[in-house]
């Protein structure tokens, strides 16, 4: 029986583990009797070009000129920051027989970080950095889509994706954009799906969707009528009922597809679908958005995915959401739209756990990560309560993301690791009373300390989030945040801190004035003057301790950059693996000075999983 929806997750993204957005969507359109496949593309076609994107990444890292001026610093970071070597990766230990795909995934069951950051290094810049440029003109010009540069991703999805289309003919092919670096391969595909013929529905969505359809907006982007409907915001009500009026055209023979469906701005009429901008896609008014009740979500669906051999991990791990919204929901940075992050809806503890029974006894997935915006402490003493009565303790590992509170201390994160917890990625942003203020945390700065050590003492590995240059942060502030952030070298197992970057649907952006932002500008929104006290604090000055103090310090403590290898370490290390001792933090390292402008320039490539 061929199926009504084709979802597709594109590159370039994350090859670890698969994505929840696609597995969602295909667990709520079939419990909801739509027939639904999805397919992994970048999964696919990270696993096609391993051999010759590690080929390359190594010989520009083993080439000096390439070196210098190719690789970013956040990778030279990674491999040493020692300086070009010709046999990097005998410099470090490593057989060259290991970047084979299945021995790098038995490498990360086995082996220390210092030599998988290595491995992480080479992929990371082999898949995201080391591409050709007319991989990024693909959004301004639609020629270098029949070049060399995309052929490899055009055969592939010609030979494995045209062919699923063509033996399924779904009326909806729907695509998932969770990252900008996702877009032009959206393009890219889309573009191809409709030269071969594909006449039918197209939908683009996913969390990254309203910076897609900014630049959609732009003169260049020739690609903007590519879709037929975008879909803004959470897509199982949106994308089902599409699904429904395709259904339904088809059955009546349709013939003309882009006029087939039409929508209704009154969401009192039945041809209205909350979320869906139809073309075309630069109108002003958007439609309503629908936020879905949690409660009636299906299990996630990984149907479709090679979730045992197919990403690097050596064994699944899955994301999974808890909840919608933000329990707190009010932090002034934020760059959610406030209908999402105000209206908090998290599952039952009976329903996740369910999910979690429904992951295990059908696809054999016991790891998982929680990618809730925050858990709530009491969520999390709730889910805990459910393991426990049905007897599930110690059977999954799961890590997730929190908040600092009083709530989360030593007793509770000690219940949470017995459950299975063993990795919290905590939102800290400052060490600082006045910037915590400022972004309305809802915390004493003693808060920060007390619970990421209850964390250490737990047996749980943390991981930090920091920001630099907050509104109301003096260059003193942000080296005041140094010496705190030193003072737990040990206590914490990496650590994230990155230039504040002002957004538009922040309470900061919205009520500049209140925060004394006299200067800012969202094309660049690293470049923030405020004052403070009548003195002016230029983005400049700021920039300076950032990269010439803060960064590194970071980097220094910091066992690894990607929030994978941590988790499969507490892993191994709990499972009796004893990789070649690892101290708990980076060594530091000598460096010449770097200008703001080199730093910046590199930025962009910082390594994928902070």
């Amino acid at each position: 029986m061929t199926s009504e929806v084709l979802l597709i997750h594109p590159p370039y993204w994350d090859p670890y583990g698969p994505p929840a957005s696609t597995a969602a969507l295909t667990g709520h359109l079939r419990t909801n009797g739509v027939r639904a496949t999805q397919i992994d593309l970048n999964a696919l076609f990270f696993a096609d070009r391993y051999g010759q994107m590690t080929d390359d990444a190594l010989a520009d890292f083993q080439n000096p000129d390439a070196y210098h001026e190719k690789v970013p610093h956040e990778h030279k970071v990674v491999l040493g920051d020692q300086g070009h070597r010709d046999d990097l990766l005998g410099h470090h230990g490593i057989d060259p027989d290991v970047l084979q795909m299945p021995r790098h995934r038995q490498a990360i069951a086995t082996w220390d970080l210092g030599r998988l950051n290595v491995l992480d290094a080479i992929i990371h810049y082999g898949y995201f950095v080391n591409q050709d440029a007319d991989i990024a003109r693909a959004l301004v010009d639609p020629t270098v889509l029949d070049g060399q540069a995309w052929r490899p991703l055009r055969d592939l999805f010609l030979a494995r994706v045209m062919k699923m289309i063509e033996a399924e003919d779904p009326v909806v092919v729907g695509f998932s954009i969770l990252g900008e670096q996702q877009l032009a391969a959206t393009i890219a595909c889309t573009h191809w799906l409709r030269e071969a013929g594909y006449q039918k529905l197209v939908v683009w969505g996913g969390s990254d969707i309203r910076r897609s359809r900014e630049l959609a907006g732009r003169g260049e982007s020739w690609w903007r009528t590519l879709p037929d409907f975008l879909c803004l915001g959470e897509g199982e009500s949106a994308i089902l009922a599409l699904a429904r009026r395709g259904r339904a055209a088809r059955e009546a023979g349709c013939a003309d597809w882009r006029t087939a469906i039409r929508l209704a701005r009154d969401p009192r009429s039945e041809d209205f679908i909350g979320g869906l901008i139809a073309q075309p896609l630069t109108r002003t008014l958007l439609p309503a958005k629908r936020y879905e009740q949690v409660a009636t979500l299906a299990q996630y669906d990984y149907d479709g995915f090679d979730v045992h051999d197919g990403y690097l991990m050596p064994w699944p791990i899955v994301p999974y959401q808890g909840s919608r919204g933000c329990h707190w929901g009010i932090c002034t940075f934020c760059d959610h739209e406030e209908g999402y992050r105000l209206h908090y809806r998290p599952k039952s503890s009976v329903q996740v756990v369910d999910h979690m029974e429904h992951l295990r006894n059908q696809f054999g997935i016991t790891h998982l990560q929680f990618v809730d915006e925050a858990i709530e402490p009491t969520w999390m003493s709730d889910l805990n309560d459910e393991i426990e009565t049905r007897g599930l303790t110690g059977v999954y590992r799961w890590s997730n993301y929190s908040k600092i509170a009083k709530e989360v201390d030593y007793q509770a994160l000690s219940r949470s690791y017995r459950n299975g917890c063993r990795l919290i990625l905590f939102g800290v942003e400052s060490f600082q009373q006045k910037a915590l203020n400022t972004v309305r945390k809802g915390i004493r700065r003693n808060d920060i300390f007390t619970t990421l050590r209850d964390t250490y003492r737990s047996g749980i590995r943390s991981w930090i989030w920091l920001i630099s240059g907050l509104p109301s942060q003096t260059p003193e502030d942000v080296r005041a945040d140094i010496t705190d952030l030193r003072s737990i070298r040990g206590v914490v197992d990496a650590v994230s801190v990155g230039r504040y970057r002002i957004s538009a649907n922040s309470d900061l952006y919205r009520e500049a004035a209140k925060f004394g932002i006299v200067v800012s500008d969202l094309d660049h929104p690293m470049d923030l003057t405020f004052e403070i006290e009548g003195e002016t604090i230029r983005p400049e000055e700021l920039a300076e301790v950032f990269y010439n103090e803060y960064y590194p310090a970071a980097i220094d403590m910091s066992l690894t950059h990607n929030r994978y290898l941590l988790f499969a370490d507490a892993i191994k290390r709990e499972n009796g693996v004893s990789p070649a001792a690892t101290d708990r933090r980076r060594k530091a390292t000598s460096r010449p000075p770097r200008t703001v402008a080199a730093i910046q320039a590199s930025a962009q490539a910082g390594l994928g999983n902070i």
